[in-house]
């Protein structure tokens, strides 16, 4: 895995004030050129979870929650109140191995639900996660509008320097339906959309990673935002699903009314909707525990 490279300066005494500036531009030009490498080897290694549960009524199998399968349900929906429009809850799953990964919580800006991931856990649908899963349905051709809110706390735990894969948000194909495709058969794929997280010299970041896997340009990573830790920050992503170049992502970064991110091409892997799972899930052998709190899911079409 590609990591992070340290920097290191001497003699720079020897340099005059002009020399030093010009130097210290280019050097920071190269420390960002860096952290895109990471992002981009690091999606691009990243083979994405290829698994959806249908089990609507199942959060998590755990003795401390109700056996009926109307009362797992019942706290399934209590927990995403705290996070997800309640128009969501229809197609909204929580997906997570013990109900230690969940909490929920108030604070002066209102009610937030908390995902949580701890070294060691037991994987979910075969991954290292704590995510809301949603199957929001539309098709091809369709305009869509994600939008949420998360913090990263103080004491988030990042992976620094090695900075290995961890993702925040993304969207999956699936069995289409339609034609009667299940998982059983199911050739899936790495995500056509990423949100990612990273950190240099205790600095986070999050990242978009657009593009389909397999394809001749494959996973291409669109840019870095700088993320402040114990802060809210507002996402509003607006897609236009598609096969085809007609296909487009625009992201906009607290309330800013210019994008940030706007990527044109296929972000779609067969006609089938792609859901959205977003919380925490990130490479296996991260052993930091971490927390990350949303609040405000919600899903539009246009």
């Amino acid at each position: 895995m590609v990591t992070l490279l340290s920097l290191r300066f001497k003699n720079v005494v020897h340099y005059s004030t002009h020399t030093m500036k010009s130097f210290l531009k280019k050097v920071s030009i190269v420390v960002l050129i860096i952290i895109a490498l990471v992002f981009i080897f690091a999606f691009i290694k990243h083979k994405v979870d290829q698994s959806y549960s249908s089990d609507s009524g199942s959060i998590v199998n755990d003795p401390n929650i109700p056996t009926t399968e109307e009362g797992r349900r019942s706290l399934e929906e209590a927990y995403l109140a705290y996070a997800v429009d309640r128009s969501l809850f229809p197609y909204a799953l929580i997906e997570i191995p013990a109900l230690r990964n969940i909490a929920t919580s108030t604070d002066s800006f209102g009610k937030y639900l908390a995902l949580s991931l701890f070294p060691g856990q037991e994987l979910k649908n075969g991954g290292v996660r704590s995510e809301v899963s949603i199957d929001y349905p539309y098709k091809e051709g369709d305009t869509v509008e994600y939008s949420w809110e998360f913090r990263i706390p103080k004491d988030f735990t990042s992976d620094a320097p090695k900075n290995r894969w961890w993702v925040f948000a993304n969207w999956h194909d699936q069995p289409d339906k339609n034609k009667g495709e299940t998982w059983d058969t199911y050739q899936a794929h790495s995500a056509p959309i990423i949100f990612g997280y990273g950190s240099k010299e205790g600095k986070d970041f999050v990242s978009l990673s657009t593009g389909l896997d397999g394809s001749e340009k494959g996973i291409v990573p669109r840019g870095l935002i700088p993320i402040t830790r114990d802060t809210w920050h507002s996402i509003r992503m607006v897609v236009t699903w598609s096969q085809t170049d007609t296909g487009r992502v625009i992201v906009y970064v607290d309330g800013s009314p210019s994008s940030s991110f706007d990527s044109k091409g296929p972000n779609m892997l067969n006609a089938y909707q792609h859901y959205m799972k977003i919380g925490q899930y990130r490479h296996p052998e991260i052993q930091a525990e971490s927390t990350i709190h949303l609040k405000n899911i919600s899903i539009v079409k246009r």
